[in-house]
C-alpha cells in the first residue's frame, strides 16, 4: 500500500493538500521540520495537510492572502502583490508598464510645469490635451490593471504561481 500511495502521489494536480506517501508523522512534516505541517494517516499511509500547507508531503507553504492584499493595496501597482505570488513575469510587466507609462511621462511634465514656463519656444501655449493623453489615458490603466488584482486577491480568487489557493488569515 506504501508504493501505491507513491504512485498516487505524482500523479496529483499542481497544488495538492496531502495524498502523498508516509510511515511516520516526520514524513508530513515541512521543509523546516514543522510538526504541524501535516498528519499521516495510518490506514490509508498518505499524509493529510493543516490548512497553512500544501503538497503531497504538506512541504509547501501556502501564501497568506491577507499579505497578498496589504502589498496589492500598497505597492499593487508596482508589481509587489505579483511578485509575492511568484508570478515573476507578470510582476515584472506590471513593474515596466507603471514605470514607462506614468513614471518616464511625470518628468517632462514636471518639468515644464514646475521649471519652465507655460508657453513653448514660440510664445504658444501648451496643449492640455496633450498633457492629458501623455499621462492620464495610460495612468487609468495602470490603475485598473492594480484593482482588478486588488478585487481577485481579495475575493480569493487568485492563487499563487503554483496554483495553491491563499490562506486566508483575516
Amino acid at each position: 500500500t506504501y508504493a501505491a500511495a507513491a504512485a498516487a502521489a505524482t500523479d496529483t494536480a499542481a497544488c495538492v493538500s496531502g495524498g502523498g506517501p508516509c510511515t511516520l508523522d516526520e514524513h508530513c512534516q515541512g521543509d523546516e521540520g514543522d510538526a504541524r505541517a501535516g498528519t499521516c494517516i495510518v490506514d490509508t499511509f498518505q499524509c493529510e495537510c493543516e490548512r497553512e500547507y500544501a503538497g503531497p508531503n504538506c512541504k509547501q507553504r501556502r501564501k497568506s492572502q491577507s499579505t497578498a492584499l496589504v502589498l496589492s493595496a500598497l505597492l499593487g501597482a508596482y508589481g509587489a502583490d505579483r511578485f509575492y505570488l511568484d508570478y515573476l513575469y507578470l510582476a515584472i510587466a506590471k513593474l515596466v508598464v507603471t514605470a514607462l507609462l506614468c513614471l518616464i511621462p511625470c518628468v517632462p511634465l514636471w518639468w515644464r510645469c514646475c521649471c519652465s514656463s507655460p508657453y513653448d519656444d514660440r510664445g504658444v501655449e501648451l496643449n492640455p490635451t496633450l498633457i492629458c493623453c501623455v499621462f492620464y489615458v495610460p495612468f487609468v490603466g495602470v490603475v485598473a490593471w492594480w484593482l482588478v488584482d486588488l478585487v481577485l486577491i481579495g475575493i480569493g480568487y487568485l492563487p499563487d504561481q503554483s496554483g495553491c489557493a491563499l490562506v486566508a488569515t483575516f
